[in-house]
């Protein structure tokens, strides 16, 4: 479903944060310009309607791949949000830190908090691995260089 701000909801909060995924559609790589162009006007809009309340945007990891206007879409985020959530799925958290390495040069380079996206529940058909039990005890005294906090997909995978 698309989000409609004018049918939204607005609570009194310290941010939001968007999820929006072009990418789900069926005819999204036949139709990329149309959906990335859409993609990122509509961020804009939602942050416009945001007036200033903190701005956080969820990309996959992919994104410093995909260019759209001379321009990786992973940075066209960056200079949008307030801070950006990389959803970078895998069984082992050293290899979720290796796919982020441009987005957190990104980061730097914008002054803008990178959390790393972590999956903790295994979902039919999906082609990533949750973490396990034990790569998440390892995250509570984690740091990371870059690496501003952790957000996990589902926290039902941990209760």
């Amino acid at each position: 479903e698309v989000f409609n701000p004018e049918k939204a909801i607005y609570l009194e909060a310290d941010g939001y944060q968007i999820d929006l995924e072009p990418y789900t559609n069926s005819d999204f790589w036949v139709r990329k310009a149309y959906y990335l162009r859409a993609y990122l006007e509509k961020l804009k809009e939602i942050k416009e309607r945001l007036g200033g309340v903190k701005f956080s945007v969820v990309i996959p990891h992919w994104f410093d791949r995909v260019e759209f206007s001379r321009r990786s879409l992973a940075r066209q985020v960056f200079e949008l949000a307030d801070e950006v959530v990389v959803m970078a799925y895998r069984e082992k958290i050293t290899r979720a830190l290796g796919l982020v390495s441009k987005e957190v040069k990104l980061s730097a380079k914008y002054g803008k908090p990178l959390i790393l996206g972590i999956e903790v529940i295994y979902t039919e058909g999906a082609d990533t691995i949750p973490v396990s039990i034990d790569e998440l005890k390892r995250l509570r005294g984690l740091r990371c260089r870059g690496i501003e906090g952790f957000a996990l997909q589902n926290i039902e995978g941990i209760l």
